[in-house]
């Protein structure tokens, strides 16, 4: 008789154990569920539209609008460059000019070195004088800039300093076409290039 008493109370002990044990433990997920939450993959958005993207390096640049008011005040810049040499000459100063171009422009910086050089030669400067100008607007040039054709005279010039020596000989041009490129820089319109000739810029 002890001795069934005593199985039984090791059973029982058993079975408040076990019922401890499964109280204390992670409860296992239902029938038919997973432990992890699905994540989407490939396949589940396979089926979606693929976002749209904008091909903007494909894009054609578009030219830059030039107005009349544009075309008139570059013109205008550009004539008074060539007029105004005259009278820079005449002044023995080319800073008049200045603030008319950029040293880009090398036929122009040419016209006022030798005006300059007379002056710092305490010399004289003898021809360069330019007549029969007629300015005519052509498009736009590579780098967006108004280009014009031109035609001009200049008489051949020559620099000589204060003991008569010549420094400097420039070529003269009779009614001979030049391309020029006009371009706004600061807010003021410049010629930023010119060369004898009707040339692609």
């Amino acid at each position: 008789m002890r001795a069934m008493l005593g199985a039984c109370a090791l059973a029982a002990a058993v079975v408040v154990g076990a019922a401890g044990c499964s109280s204390s433990g992670p409860t296992p997920p239902p029938l038919g569920s997973t432990s992890a939450t699905a994540s989407p993959t490939a396949s589940s958005s396979a089926g979606q539209p693929a976002e749209k993207t904008s091909p903007a390096a494909d894009r054609t640049p578009v030219a830059p609008k030039v107005t009349t008011a544009d075309k008139v005040a570059a013109k205008t810049n550009l004539t008074a460059f060539l007029t105004g040499l005259n009278a820079a000459g005449a002044a023995r100063s080319s800073d008049a000019l200045k603030p008319l171009y950029q040293a880009t422009c090398l036929w122009c910086a040419d016209q006022t070195k030798s005006i300059d050089l007379a002056t710092f030669l305490e010399g004289s400067r003898k021809g360069g004088t330019v007549s029969d100008v007629a300015v005519r607007y052509r498009g736009l040039g590579k780098q967006g800039q108004q280009v014009y054709d031109a035609t001009l005279s200049v008489t051949p010039g020559r620099v000589v300093d204060d003991k008569g020596k010549t420094q400097l000989t420039t070529k003269g041009y009779t009614k001979s076409p030049f391309t020029f490129g006009i371009a706004k820089i600061d807010g003021r319109w410049q010629v930023v290039d010119g060369a004898p000739g009707k040339v692609s810029l």
